[in-house]
């Protein structure tokens, strides 16, 4: 199974403006895996690229992220976490984040 999602975001960088960001995710490795890029474009430009993948640890009964990016600031360990509803709440050494994942 694969989908794309897309949005137009509004940058909080100096220049400032939009850019696009076309998402492509898909099941992988068995459908155990959800593997991502994210490609984002200003003023016909790709100024980011992600690649994330979502899975489960059944050793830690968590959920994973793992982020590698263009910026380079890739965090040596995934993030773990778990569901609440339809929240993701996630947690790693230097960070922590929630994904609202509208779920039907």
């Amino acid at each position: 199974m694969n989908w794309s999602r897309y949005s137009i975001l509004h940058l909080c960088t100096p220049n400032g403006g939009t850019a696009a960001t076309t998402y492509t995710d898909e099941l992988v490795m068995g459908s155990l895996f959800v593997a991502g890029n994210d490609m984002q474009e200003q003023d016909g430009k790709v100024n980011y690229r992600a690649y994330q993948v979502f899975g489960r640890s059944e050793d830690r009964q968590a959920y994973t992220f793992h982020l590698f990016d263009s910026f380079g600031a890739n965090p040596a360990s995934p993030a773990h976490g778990s569901w609440k509803d339809n929240v993701l709440n996630l947690e790693q050494d230097s960070y922590t984040a929630s994904y609202l994942l509208p779920l039907s």
